[in-house]
């Protein structure tokens, strides 16, 4: 394992020195993106360090790369995008150790990841937080690393909500209004495998007397896996769940099981959430609501993500000129 890789989330965002547009920019970018989403298949969350020594192999060693991204059949010509080489020859070949390092920073650190989250998002996510009870930021991704493999964690997660500093300015502002503290208002919950902690949430709504739980995801397959964890050991808790549903995960929804779509409020985009949640009559005075947030593809627009770091790492590449 590498030297542990601290964040900083007081440091805004470096700006590095821009250069122009290199030839092979979206091969270059399609790799990155490539050799990131591997990780998350291979481990079911993502690893900044993987990906960079995915992307090092797909760069400078080729012929390495079957043995570190496995074939998909959704992306049947991954593996062969991944092997091409770019029209012209680096004029360095760094070693692998400095270009881990070097990638890492680039995907965390010069990248300003407020920029993924959408003014609307901002809105929607303060008006249900006005109504909830209590709210929880539930994300998974690269945090503290994949302790199997020996894998650094990068602390993106947590670098995405310090940066986006609006979570905090508006657990507080809330939290002012009620005379509570923030952290009954707001907590945030960002770590690999996000799906075991379900359990101990549930436990800290009941003992917070809710009665009720909104949960949103963008996501089938992690939606109909909660809400099974919460049905199990019969809770008697009501369940309101949300799927934005933004078109790229049809064929989850054609695989999903007809009567739990059935209980399931799909909306189209996070602008729509509030409108939703009255016209279903989920807030009432009644009963107390707790609500669950997925981040990724939910609050944050994953495909602005997906920009701002291949343009990060392919900038930080032509500076050294590795590319």
């Amino acid at each position: 394992m590498s030297e542990k890789y601290q964040p900083s989330v007081k440091n805004e965002a470096v700006s590095a020195k821009e250069y122009p547009r290199h030839p092979d920019h979206n091969l270059v970018a399609e790799k990155i993106l490539i050799c990131r989403a591997a990780t998350a298949e291979r481990f079911g969350s993502t690893n900044v360090y993987q990906a960079a020594e995915n992307l090092y192999a797909a760069l400078y060693q080729p012929e390495t790369i079957d043995s570190l991204i496995k074939p998909n059949e959704k992306y049947p010509d991954r593996l062969d995008s991944l092997k091409k080489t770019l029209s012209s020859k680096s004029e360095k070949i760094p070693t692998k150790e400095e270009f881990i390092a070097t990638v890492r920073h680039a995907m965390i650190k010069d990248v300003d990841f407020s920029k993924c989250f959408p003014e609307e998002a901002k809105k929607q996510l303060y008006a249900v937080m006005e109504k909830s009870e209590t709210t929880i930021i539930w994300t998974d991704g690269d945090v503290f690393g994949v302790l199997e493999y020996q894998l650094p964690g990068s602390y993106e997660q947590i670098l995405k909500i310090g940066m986006a500093k609006f979570f905090n300015k508006m657990r507080r502002e809330i939290a002012k209004k009620r005379e509570v503290d923030h952290k009954d208002v707001l907590s945030i919950l960002a770590t690999e495998g996000k799906m075991k902690f379900i359990p101990g949430l549930i436990e800290k709504f009941r003992e917070r007397g809710i009665e009720k739980i909104i949960i949103i995801e963008d996501r089938m397959k992690n939606l109909s896996q909660a809400i099974g964890l919460m049905n199990q050991g019969g809770l008697g808790m009501e369940i309101f769940p949300v799927l934005v549903n933004q078109g790229q995960f049809k064929n989850e929804l054609g695989g999903s099981d007809e009567e739990m779509l059935k209980s399931i409020c799909i909306i189209s985009n996070i602008s729509e959430l509030t409108s939703a949640l009255e016209t279903k009559g989920v807030f009432s005075k009644e009963k107390k609501v707790g609500t669950i947030f997925d981040m990724d593809g939910v609050l944050s627009d994953d495909d602005v993500r997906k920009k701002i770091q291949t343009d990060a790492v392919i900038n930080a590449l032509q500076e050294k000129s590795w590319i």
